[in-house]
């Protein structure tokens, strides 16, 4: 479902975010929390942390678990505890979301320059894009470990746009969590949302456009985008 446009700007970059939009790894970020709260003698509630947790840096949402827990354990400790058990049903589960390819492959055929800006750490974003050979694709990789603060701040895509030469204005952010359209409209940046199910129903209308699936869009719908003026 297209959602009202808000900006007459042209397109000229698109930036992606990793989790939950070119991967399941929100269904299985999903799982880690569960079998980590178990572990640690609690159950996980979507409805309290989902919110909290998604789109944020690691050691962001390490803090929340830490405090929201009552934890000795270390911020470090956490977040290893945490990626552990995420990369285990990574290497068993892990696929892409229906329609990534062909509209990565539309968009490289219009020579469209292409960034990935990802909350996740390098180590973890290599490993995805090696997985499924996507490295090829993205010449400019951005991770949560490269800025200071973490979506919904709008630190990581300031960068990315810098990286790529380009005013935040012109470029195209899609993203699949609430943090992360905030995000990408603090930095003045375009954003299409494709929610995350954990997320719909939430307030995406900060986003330019929203979009059931990656199905629905390809290179002609990103670079015709003609919104309304404000």
């Amino acid at each position: 479902m297209k959602g009202e446009s808000r900006t007459s700007r042209r397109v000229e970059a698109v930036i992606f975010d990793m989790d939950g939009l070119m991967v399941n790894s929100e269904d299985l970020w999903e799982e880690t929390e569960r079998l980590y709260f178990t572990r640690k003698g609690h159950t996980y509630s979507n409805e309290e942390f989902d919110g909290l947790l998604m789109g944020r840096k690691k050691e962001e949402s390490a803090a929340v678990i830490k405090e929201r827990l009552g934890l000795e354990d270390s911020i470090e400790a956490i977040i290893s505890d945490r990626f552990s058990i995420l990369r285990t049903l990574c290497e068993e589960r892990l696929e892409l979301m229906p329609g990534l390819l062909s509209l990565l492959d539309s968009l490289v055929e219009r020579r469209v320059p292409l960034a990935l800006a990802s909350s996740s750490t390098m180590d973890q974003i290599h490993f995805v894009l090696d997985r499924f050979d996507l490295r090829r694709h993205f010449p400019t990789i951005l991770s949560g470990d490269m800025v200071s603060r973490g979506k919904p701040a709008p630190d990581i895509y300031l960068m990315t746009a810098e990286r790529l030469g380009k005013e935040p204005s012109v470029c195209l952010a899609l993203e699949d969590t609430v943090n992360g359209a905030r995000a990408a409209k603090a930095a003045g940046m375009i954003c299409f949302a494709i929610p995350d199910k954990r997320q719909q129903g939430l307030d995406f209308s900060m986003a330019d456009g929203a979009f059931a699936s990656l199905e629905e869009l390809d290179a002609d719908t990103v670079l015709s985008f003609k919104p309304a003026a404000r």
